[in-house]
């Protein structure tokens, strides 16, 4: 069977993963978890809440009858009870929206296409396939594309949960543990900042990222067992879609008209064909560098496309750059940069004197060609392959 849960949380707290793995424990008794996995989906889903993530386990049933009465009677006294819960975010100008839990299970996993249409685009509520036994409301839709995930390419994450104490992690053993064989995105490559623990009232304590599933639960017990980590309240290891870049359908190659830079430094680039790209301003040197795009320009992205048809760029390849514009003509006897003899009248060099009809020198730019760009560390989406992991063949997708 695979039973899988969905939108339990919202800004004010909550955390599917915590109460996923509460379930797990409470159902053990009667089945054998084969497989637990941690599926994001589409982000711009319109009813989601705080998160992207669904849970999902495959999992072998003993006794049936005892089953199915356990999952109800926690459905009843947990989960269900978190529904409406709604908070405020200071950090995203992003509507809110109240948990909406849902949970399903399927005598056989759903087909694949229900997975890729989930983390592609959205999905509704009255078309999905019909499971054995479907509780709560929209979180129903990321928990059956969450069993349909068919686990092609797959990365690995140890999540850990915080008691009662205020969440800490030991830095010196992080440091230490980054350095396993298959870690990523533990530190940050540049700041060293930690990206291990997520802020605000969630459970987490920490989350531990790997291609390798043994050096992933190695280093979570390390961490865990370290002096200065706070005492942590259960574990579990998910296989997932992380980093593996399923969410993306095709590189996009795009041609520009022109360009906005908006208030908050975002960029905005209209292209050929009624298409628009977003670069962020998060997004660091890829930002900084979309800004000096002209017209004509042809670039490749790969991005998740929004319900306003707006490409959100992740990666960015500048492909072929028309020369720029650069200042007055240089005199070609002196190599001096000519000067106006005023309006309307020609260039004149002032120190051989020579002449020459108006007009600018035009230059290569200096932005880097066919070289893909992301964003730093930290400002990634979770989907997303990290470029110096060459583990999915990134380049010949």
């Amino acid at each position: 069977m695979w039973l899988a849960l969905d939108d339990t949380d919202s800004i004010e707290g909550g955390c599917t993963s915590k109460i996923f793995h509460d379930l797990l424990l409470e159902i053990e008794p009667f089945c054998e978890i084969i497989d637990s996995r941690l599926v994001r989906l589409w982000p711009f889903a319109p009813q989601r809440t705080r998160g992207n993530a669904a849970f999902c386990c495959h999992l072998s049933v003993y006794d049936e009858d005892l089953f199915f009465k356990k999952v109800q009677s926690y459905w009843n006294e947990k989960i269900e009870p978190v529904k409406g819960v709604i908070g405020d975010s200071h950090h995203s100008d992003r509507p809110q929206h109240p948990a909406d839990p849902g949970l399903v299970i399927f005598a056989e996993q759903p087909h694949s296409s229900w997975y890729y249409k989930g983390v592609r685009q959205v999905v509704s509520l009255d078309e999905l396939p019909t499971p054995l036994l479907q509780l709560g409301g929209n979180g129903r839709i990321g928990a059956t594309c969450a069993a349909a995930w068919p686990a092609e390419k797959y990365t690995w994450e140890c999540i850990a949960w915080k008691g009662e104490t205020s969440r800490a992690i030991c830095e010196p053993t992080l440091e230490q543990i980054s350095a396993f064989d298959g870690l990523f995105l533990t530190t940050h490559s540049k700041t060293g900042k930690q990206l291990v623990s997520p802020k605000g009232k969630s459970p987490v304590l920490f989350g531990i990222r790997s291609l390798n599933e043994t050096s992933c639960v190695q280093a979570c017990h390390i961490l865990l067992e370290a002096e200065r980590t706070s005492k942590h309240e259960g574990w579990r290891l998910f296989r997932t879609n992380q980093a593996t870049n399923d969410h993306i359908v095709d590189t996009i190659r795009l041609e520009v008209e022109r360009i906005e830079v908006t208030k908050n430094g975002h960029v905005i680039i209209q292209c050929l064909n009624n298409l628009t790209a977003k670069v962020f301003y998060e997004s660091g040197t890829m930002n900084r560098h979309a800004k000096h795009l002209v017209a004509k320009d042809i670039f490749s992205v790969r991005g998740l496309i929004d319900s306003n048809k707006i490409i959100h760029v992740e990666n960015l390849r500048f492909e072929r750059l028309v020369p720029r514009r650069d200042g007055r003509l240089m005199c070609a006897t002196c190599s001096r940069r000519m000067k106006s003899m005023g309006a309307g009248q020609r260039l004149r060099c002032p120190q051989c004197k020579s002449t020459a009809e108006r007009g600018y020198q035009l230059v290569d730019s200096d932005l880097p060609v066919n070289t893909w760009l992301e964003p730093p560390d930290d400002q990634r989406r979770h989907l997303t392959t990290p470029l110096n992991k060459q583990f999915f063949d990134y380049e010949s997708r």
